[in-house]
């Protein structure tokens, strides 16, 4: 039997944990370092605990080693433990439900491809009760970007399931082709690609050949629409500008969104494709980021 392979990220995607990740970044720096830091300028969204770690002991002057990283997230894991159970967090919506259906689906595989520690992730999933469902995973345990974390996942994949497991990218390409009437991405992505470990990339658009069953792509993801700068046409605006198939009509972010507010009500702009009317710095909610491409929309309510 043909067995699938499903790498789900932590943070926003699984779970929301009301900040006791980075509240724990900021303890170790209190109570260890006698350093109060907000973390401001630290890029945490779609970095490893390691690659964070490596960005607060810069900014505090402190050598990047790998003792001083080491003992850093040690201490780290221990607050983690601490702070998981005082913070308002929760299981998103409709995760358990999920996770349920997919395991009972015997050619499913179910793993972890996230830049947590792989004890903070058990940490984390445990407290919310989804820890069991996966069977392996990719942590920043592995690699400090997690750009690199794909091959580790892939490799603990065969070696349990003594088998090789498609690419994602190959059955992305195979879905829209065959016609999927609706394509919706939540994860990390770029002006070029969704995901990191490149689920579909801007070079893979003249592939598609659904010209007479064009999806609908909806992508929870940073700068997938960007539209708003004339010398980058982005992944989204490429799905709708293509000859040869893609989508009637795409919803993206236009600049960073954090997962943290794909919940709340969202009413996307309507541009046209290969437009530039619209300045943003980075700094808009993510409901005020979001612009759904196409011409198509022109006439919808």
């Amino acid at each position: 039997m043909t067995k699938r392979l499903l790498l789900f990220d932590i943070d926003g995607t699984l779970i929301d944990s009301s900040g006791a990740g980075v509240r724990s970044l900021q303890s170790v720096l209190r109570h260890k370092f006698g350093v109060i830091d907000d973390l401001a300028g630290v890029e945490v969204a779609g970095r490893t605990d390691t690659g964070i770690v490596h960005q607060i002991l810069r900014k505090q002057s402190m050598a990047v080693t790998e003792e001083n990283t080491a003992t850093f997230l040690e201490h780290y894991l221990e607050f983690l433990a601490v702070e998981l159970p005082q913070r308002q967090g929760r299981l998103l919506p409709g995760i358990a439900e999920l996770l349920s259906r997919l395991q009972a689906r015997p050619k499913n595989v179910l793993a972890l491809l996230t830049g947590n520690l792989r004890r903070g992730a058990q940490l984390k999933l445990a407290h919310y009760g989804i820890w069991d469902f996966f069977e392996f995973g990719a942590f920043a345990d592995d690699h400090h970007d997690r750009n690199h974390l794909g091959p580790f996942a892939q490799e603990r994949a065969r070696e349990a399931h003594s088998m090789e497991f498609a690419a994602a990218n190959i059955d992305v390409k195979k879905w829209v082709n065959e016609g999927s009437l609706l394509w919706n991405f939540i994860g990390h992505g770029n002006p070029i690609k969704m995901a990191d470990e490149n689920a579909f990339i801007i070079s893979d658009v003249p592939s598609l050949t659904n010209l007479d069953r064009l999806t609908f792509m909806i992508a929870a993801s940073c700068d997938v629409g960007k539209f708003n700068d004339p010398s980058v046409q982005s992944l989204g605006e490429r799905m709708v500008l293509s000859t040869t198939g893609g989508s009637i009509a795409v919803i993206s972010a236009t600049e960073q969104a954090l997962s943290g507010l794909n919940g709340e009500p969202v009413i996307p702009v309507p541009v046209a494709p290969g437009s530039a009317d619209v300045d943003r710095d980075g700094s808009a909610a993510v409901n005020e980021l979001i612009a759904a491409v196409g011409n198509a929309l022109d006439g919808c309510p």
